[in-house]
């Protein structure tokens, strides 16, 4: 069975919906290669939870982008960054995690 986001997530971690079809996790205390192996620990996750029906198996991958806070960010800003990593993964083959050398 499958775990979900928030059966992997983290206390100090708070997953959102962020558009249709993305969503957003906020990690506090974290330094970059931590956040960097948090998401790609969740890209993993979901890569390998398959789901099959009879002779059907559908699996499901998802591309992620990330970035850490810099002092002058805005919610805007963030989201731009992170926003621009996520398309950076999709266009590089998708199922991977980017994340910017800031």
């Amino acid at each position: 069975v499958p775990m979900s986001c928030a059966q992997n997530g983290r206390a100090d971690e708070t997953p959102a919906r962020w558009g249709g079809e993305e969503f957003a996790i906020r990690s506090k205390h974290v330094d970059q290669q931590t956040l960097f192996a948090r998401a790609e620990r969740k890209r993993l996750l979901v890569a390998e939870s398959a789901h099959g029906r009879g002779d059907t198996t559908v699996s499901v991958t998802i591309s992620i982008g990330t970035t850490m806070v810099q002092p002058d960010d805005t919610i805007q800003s963030l989201a731009r960054r992170a926003d621009k990593n996520l398309y950076n993964s999709k266009i590089t083959g998708r199922n991977r995690t980017t994340m910017d050398n800031i």
